[in-house]
């Protein structure tokens, strides 16, 4: 990933250099733009072990909801811009219900099942859940291009994204005896945030002169490195084992969105309306 932060800090001083050779216009252009879209993973995390669905990764056809993207340019060619994205699923996941069925499946033929999500472990140690959204941060240069009302616009973003991750408990009581086991599933941390990098292009039709239609299609990737650990207490001799379940995906994703650009230009200071 020091590569990528090498090229991103290159292509921001090349959008410098290119500015300074073709100096600054008389009216600065801020363009914002909301779209929505779809992202097509190119790449499954699953390992087909309990601790899947207590990731929030998406594995299959999901959403994405551009919140605040914005591209200031200062001359004609030349900007920078920034992108936060929000993602949902298609399905309404109850990771309760998933965690228990994965629990039954693997336990419920020899034992009584108490599961939980997002209780803590049976050390006493709480794990930080930060919900079931995940999200995308990016900033880079952007290059555009404009003619006859068409609008065509690449971009390179560096920043990160954001998986939501949680643990799960679970009591186990074996049938027909008295033997009692705590199971527990814990992310080793708190967030599952990578360094990404996010390639794209922005086609676009002019429909005056404040409003663009656009689409966007664009790739990202990131290298997932997440750890959970299992552990197992039997209540009764008080002996544990603990197992390490690594992701150590590099995730692949497409997205292909439609959007406005809304343009606001700017001269010494006012805002031209």
């Amino acid at each position: 990933m020091r590569g990528l932060i090498l090229v991103n800090l290159f292509a921001c001083l090349c959008c410098f250099t290119c500015v300074g050779q073709d100096g600054l216009d008389k009216f600065a252009v801020l363009q914002l733009k909301p779209a929505i879209g779809f992202v097509f993973p190119l790449t499954d995390i699953a390992k087909n072990v309990i601790t899947d669905d207590l990731i929030g990764h998406e594995s299959d056809l999901h959403l994405y909801v551009q919140v605040i993207s914005a591209s200031y340019f200062i001359n004609r060619k030349w900007g920078i811009d920034f992108n936060f994205q929000l993602f949902s699923s298609f399905e309404n996941k109850d990771r309760d219900d998933l965690f228990n069925l994965n629990i039954q499946t693997k336990y419920g033929s020899t034992y009584f099942v108490d599961t939980r999500v997002g209780s803590p472990n049976f050390e006493g140690r709480y794990i930080r859940e930060n919900g079931d959204v995940s999200f995308a941060l990016g900033i880079g240069p952007r290059y555009r291009f404009e003619r006859n009302n068409f609008y065509i616009s690449p971009a390179f973003h560096l920043g990160f994204v954001e998986l939501p991750v949680t643990s799960g408990f679970t009591r186990l009581k074996e049938s027909n005896t008295h033997n009692k086991l705590l199971v527990s599933y814990s992310p080793k941390d708190e967030y599952s945030r990578s360094l990404s990098f996010t390639t794209g292009l922005t086609l676009g039709y002019r429909l005056n002169r404040y409003l663009l239609l656009n689409f966007d299609i664009s790739y990202s990737g990131y290298k997932l490195d997440l750890e959970y650990e299992e552990r197992i207490l039997d209540v009764i001799t008080q002996n544990k084992s603990t197992q390490t379940i690594s992701y150590n995906n590099v995730v692949h994703n497409v997205y292909f969105g439609l959007g406005l650009i809304a343009e606001i230009s700017f001269s010494r200071g006012r805002i031209l309306y």
